[in-house]
């Protein structure tokens, strides 16, 4: 399970960490991932979107190969 910011959208965005950063404390949080960014990642690092909580930023992934009988891959346009 790997957290991403729905805020961004459908679009691929990938925040570069930062020792500098002070969180603002107010909307919109622009740090972290995309949904789309994480999704790359994860497809390139072997894994595959199964679901995701009901909002849509934990995204769940299992690595491919492991229980595709069981478990089927879902969209990521379908758990945003």
């Amino acid at each position: 399970m790997i957290e991403a910011h729905v805020e961004f959208g459908m679009r691929n965005i990938f925040v570069p960490y930062d020792a500098q950063h002070v969180y603002p404390r107010k909307h919109p949080d622009y740090f972290s991932t995309s949904p789309v960014a994480m999704f790359r990642l994860a497809e390139r690092k072997g894994y595959r979107l199964v679901g995701a909580n009901r909002y849509g930023f934990n995204l769940i992934f299992v690595k491919r190969g492991l229980h595709e009988d069981r478990v089927p891959v879902v969209s990521l346009e379908s758990v945003l």
